[in-house]
């Protein structure tokens, strides 16, 4: 049988061809759909002859095959490459064994996996469950189905999922109007792993595991800071506008981000990158993609990350770390929301909204040199900051139980150990906590776990860092106590103007300071 071979989201797919006709475009309708705003309705419908010959009609526009733009129907041979709105496809005429990391769509055999639930609009955290037990499960809008869905594109039995002892989940499509769909590809018959997007239709679910292992992340906290955090994430979540957030290294800067698309109502996907990560070549193909050939090692073509966010939100996390030559390439996609993959000449059109995430003061960092003004002012639309958990003490303790009763609802924690946890200034913050939390809750003993509490012995707190409420009773001499203590606050603070703040110095006499100790 003839496939067609793609990536979607990073992951590539092989999508049968079944005769005599298969159809591509944004309709729900369509047999293979293209999630792309430039896409049309109907944009190309692929034709299978008596002889088994396969033709590509294009739609209102013309169709690329092997980069030859066809207006007219064409035939294709193996390996002929496709280029349609959000897709880059190969025509594979045979039953090619899957490459590496290939999800067979209507083959794949994922782990067992009990205790699965349906979780109803995925993007509400606060949307019902429903435990799936072994058996068969049908949903659609007949008064007869299990599971009764209304709504103008659900079939009456639309699609029946199976759950068998071992934990296997299926979907089959009983021949519904609108189509089955998993992670946004069409299928007849598909097995389902944790964390995949079911769509009959408009409704949608998500395969969850119990636990809440695929519980959405959340802002956890009853502090007036985080309190007001949560109504400026609502009132800008339904802009474009791109938003950078500010905060301490581990304040939860990318549960903020993963919050602001959740209430975004942006259909896509949420995609992080830290620009901290990778430099040079690397980072450039990762984030715009590449097509083969453009360097050594690329031998087939990569959307990057910005395509894969295409309807959803790319979140660039520690953008104050990026290279100057890659500012200035994220520069342009951000004012002209295109983008040109390596090696290549054409511009893509990419529907992302852009979350920044840094420690920096990017202002700071601007007066440096070592970030672009122009890119400052482009990504700083609209912003957000996350205070230090040292900020917000009294949301300590709910914090920690919160972390605790994820790793282990049976466990909790003594009052003496909650009162400790408060005390300590917690340089790392939310990131900090919560690994002394799984920490001391892995390693508690076992009359620790058979009692349940974790008490204040039992807490392991590891090595202590450098905190804001640096040490003045250092040994040695007064001025080397003074060149520690600048060099500790400017490295917490990533920043000369809030450790000049900390020290309660200008920043003037900052500088000063620092030219005299050499740490300039």
């Amino acid at each position: 049988m003839a496939h067609l071979r793609f990536q979607r989201h990073g992951h590539p797919l092989l999508f049968p061809l079944h005769p005599p006709q298969v159809t591509l475009g944004r309709s729900l309708s369509c047999d293979l759909p293209l999630d792309h705003a430039h896409a049309a309705l109907l944009e190309a419908t692929l034709q299978t002859d008596d002889q088994g010959l396969w033709r590509i009609a294009p739609g209102a526009a013309p169709v690329l095959v092997n980069g030859v733009p066809h207006r007219a129907p064409v035939a294709l041979w193996d390996q002929d490459k496709l280029e349609l709105p959000g897709m880059v496809a190969v025509f594979v005429t045979a039953d090619p064994p899957p490459p590496p990391g290939t999800r067979a769509l209507e083959d794949r055999e994922p782990p067992p996996s009990p205790g699965l639930h349906l979780k109803f609009a995925p993007e509400d955290a606060a949307a019902r469950t429903l435990p799936l037990k072994p058996g068969s499960l049908t949903m659609g809008s007949g008064p007869d189905c299990d599971l009764c869905i209304q709504g103008p594109f659900i079939s009456r039995r639309h699609a029946t999922l199976t759950v068998d002892p071992s934990g296997l989940c299926r979907v089959t499509d009983n021949g519904s109007k609108n189509g089955v769909f998993v992670n946004q590809v069409r299928v007849r018959e598909a097995w389902l792993s944790v964390g995949d997007r079911l769509r009959l239709g408009d409704a949608e679910f998500l395969l969850a595991a119990q636990g809440g292992a695929q519980t959405p992340v959340q802002l956890v906290g009853q502090s007036p800071a985080m309190e007001e955090l949560r109504q400026r994430i609502a009132r800008i979540a339904p802009f474009d506008a791109p938003v950078l957030i500010r905060g301490e290294s581990g304040s939860g800067k990318d549960v903020a981000a993963q919050c602001l698309h959740r209430s975004s109502g942006r259909r896509g996907l949420f995609v992080a990158f830290n620009a901290a990560a990778l430099s040079g070549t690397l980072a450039e193909s990762e984030l715009f993609g590449h097509v083969r050939g453009a360097f050594t090692g690329a031998t087939e073509d990569k959307p990057g990350l910005l395509r894969h966010a295409q309807g959803g939100t790319l979140f660039i996390d520690e953008i104050g770390d990026m290279p100057l030559p890659l500012q200035t390439k994220l520069l342009r996609v951000v004012e002209s929301r295109m983008v040109q993959p390596v090696g290549s000449a054409t511009d893509l059109p990419v529907d992302t909204r852009f979350v920044f995430a840094t420690h920096r003061d990017l202002a700071q960092e601007v007066t440096q040199g070592r970030f672009r003004q122009d890119l400052y002012y482009r990504i700083n639309t609209l912003e957000l900051h996350l205070p230090a958990l040292r900020q917000r003490r009294e949301d300590i303790g709910l914090l920690a139980r919160y972390f605790l009763a994820r790793f282990d609802p049976g466990l909790s924690l003594s009052s003496e150990a909650l009162a400790a946890l408060k005390e300590l200034p917690w340089p790392g913050n939310v990131r900090e906590l919560h690994n002394v939390v799984l920490r001391s809750a892995m390693e508690a003993g076992a009359q620790v776990l058979r009692g349940g509490v974790i008490d204040r012995g039992d807490l392991r707190l590891g090595a202590r860092l450098p905190t804001p409420d640096l040490e003045l009773t250092r040994p040695g001499s007064l001025a080397s106590r003074e060149r520690e203590t600048i060099k500790d606050a400017v490295s917490y603070y990533g920043s000369k103007s809030r450790a000049a703040q900390a020290l309660g110095i200008a920043r003037s006499t900052l500088y000063k300071k620092m030219a005299q100790y050499g740490l300039d």
